[in-house]
């Protein structure tokens, strides 16, 4: 059984983008995201659009094809910062190797505040990159699979008046 989104359109300018006619308007892809978030992420999702005006087959067409990229886009842009995410967690991992072994070395020459600061700065560096793996990205990549399943979704109208 499919899930259903049901989106109720009554005048046309709200479907799209008011700087580009060719993409779909902000409130319109978060409204569906976030009825999709209900979902499970391997089942298909059905987006229903009941409209009270009549569209044209070039528009229904349009209006697919600029919900399938809203959310091919969402996907790539997810994947560019996960991308960019994975290089920052390994700097601040190195940082914080480094840092912890500064200390260690600091602590035979100084005794007091510098080989501490070090060795807090090490381990917040190695954590900040742990908690990023640990859960930042888990949701980065359920928000990559809602985005595919709904760049993949099937669009059907029902025109009533």
């Amino acid at each position: 059984m499919n899930n259903k989104i049901r989106v109720d359109i009554d005048n046309k300018e709200d479907i799209f983008n008011k700087f580009n006619n060719q993409q779909i308007s902000e409130e319109l892809g978060d409204y569906i995201y976030n009825c999709a978030k209900m979902f499970p992420t391997n089942k298909k999702i059905t987006i229903y659009i009941n409209n009270s005006v009549i569209f044209s087959k070039e528009e229904k067409q349009q209006l697919v094809d600029g919900i399938r990229e809203y959310y091919g886009l969402l996907v790539k842009k997810k994947m560019f910062y996960t991308k960019f995410n994975k290089l920052k967690r390994i700097i601040l991992f190195l940082i914080g190797i480094l840092l912890i072994i500064l200390s260690d070395s600091f602590s035979h020459i100084i005794k007091f505040l510098l080989p501490e600061l070090f060795l807090i700065a090490g381990w917040v560096a190695i954590w900040e990159a742990v908690y990023s793996v640990l859960f930042v990205d888990n949701k980065i990549k359920l928000e990559i699979k809602k985005a595919r399943q709904l760049s993949n979704c099937e669009i059907r109208f029902k025109d009533y008046k």
